[in-house]
């Protein structure tokens, strides 16, 4: 399994493994502990865009889908499957929030997401807040 940054995980499952069930074994094991904002994605037969690739479904085995499916059946992406709309005060895991806010700004960088500026910048700040923490005033 493939991260936003790059970075791989190897998760072994038996045949009949949901695609549910892999989704919890890499959250957990990269430690994120929210794992109801996320999905797992393929890159489908004759396509290498990531603008076309597709959803696995968690409620089916997984091994079929990518066997039928998948361009490669051994390699599969974690994204963001629900965006935010009402605040990050949902997103209460320091691990999940940085992942988050790392996705979403390669979704604005590589145009996948389009915003007016006010929402750049606003974005941009949570992106900052999830990279370096709250900001704390140290001239006391």
């Amino acid at each position: 399994l493939s991260f936003i940054d790059g970075s791989n995980i190897d998760c072994t499952l038996s045949s009949e493994s949901k695609g549910s069930e892999c989704l919890e074994n890499v959250c957990h094991r990269a430690g994120l502990n929210q794992s109801e904002f996320f999905g797992l994605k393929y890159f489908p037969k004759g396509c290498n865009d990531e603008a076309d690739m597709r959803w696995v479904d968690l409620d089916r085995p997984l091994n079929r889908q990518l066997e039928k499916y998948a361009s490669n059946s051994k390699v599969l992406y974690l994204r963001i499957m629900y965006y935010i709309l009402s605040g990050v005060s949902l997103i209460s895991d320091e691990q999940t929030r940085n992942y988050y806010f790392l996705q979403l700004k390669q979704d604005i960088v590589e145009g996948r997401i389009i915003c007016d500026a006010k929402q750049a910048i606003i974005l941009a700040n949570y992106g900052r807040q999830a990279e370096y923490g709250n900001y704390q005033d140290r001239h006391k």
